[in-house]
């Protein structure tokens, strides 16, 4: 199933993770199932301190490990794509911060997850906030996604 965020969502003065109100799934993941989850967020971070952290969040039993590819922390990055990245393992509800580009310049993030659900039904949603808390916005932007694959 694809999800695509319908509009803008704005954040500023929180490092706090709170559920995007677009990007979760419209109907449960089944227990005892495996799922392959990308994320894929633009967004736009109008100070080079404040950035992106996102994770992806499940029922409980939910275990999932993947691969992200996240523009470096407090580091100008270039429209569309980082001109600096890094690569990490990510796990389910652990967070990946992301730098943003500054003056209102949006770049894009991505995290790939195999997702092992356990004996609980239940929704994944995209959870965020800024990496560090300041008063400028943050922005995720209309067009961002989340794509569940059943594979098992």
């Amino acid at each position: 199933m694809l999800v695509e965020k319908a509009a803008d969502t704005v954040v500023n003065n929180s490092a706090a993770f709170a559920d995007d109100p677009h990007l979760v799934t419209p109907a449960n993941i089944l227990p005892n199932a495996k799922y392959r989850v990308t994320v894929v967020l633009q967004y736009d971070s109008e100070n080079l301190t404040a950035d992106l952290n996102f994770r992806l969040a499940g029922p409980a039993g939910c275990t999932a490990l993947g691969y992200g590819d996240q523009p470096a922390t407090n580091t100008a990055a270039a429209a569309g794509a980082p001109t600096v990245s890094r690569r990490t393992l990510v796990a389910i509800g652990s967070g990946n911060p992301s730098g943003g580009a500054g003056v209102g310049t949006p770049v894009t993030t991505m995290a790939t997850y195999l997702v092992s659900n356990g004996a609980n039904a239940g929704t994944l949603k995209v959870q965020w906030g800024q990496n560090v808390a300041n008063a400028t916005d943050t922005t995720v932007k209309a067009g961002s996604w989340l794509l569940v694959e059943r594979l098992t």
